[in-house]
C-alpha cells in the first residue's frame, strides 16, 4: 500500500473550499455573456382587451360547465 506525499493532499477545509467555490461561481455568473445564456428573450405582445360580446360568450360557456 502506498501513502501520499503530504505535499499532494489538500489540508483546506470543506468550509474554505465552499467559500472559494462560492465567489468563483459569483464572479462567473455576473459577466454579461452568462447572464445572456439565462436570460430569456421574451417578445412581449400587446393583448387587446376582450369585448363585451367575448365576455358574455365565455360567461354563458362556464355557466353551462
Amino acid at each position: 500500500m502506498t501513502h501520499a506525499r503530504a505535499n499532494d493532499i489538500n489540508f483546506t477545509s470543506a468550509k474554505k473550499m465552499k467559500s472559494d467555490l462560492d465567489a468563483s461561481i459569483d464572479v462567473f455568473s455576473d459577466s454579461p455573456e452568462v447572464r445572456n445564456i439565462y436570460e430569456p428573450k421574451i417578445e412581449q405582445k400587446r393583448i387587446p382587451a376582450p369585448t363585451e360580446k367575448e365576455m358574455n360568450s365565455f360567461f354563458a360557456e362556464l355557466k353551462h360547465v
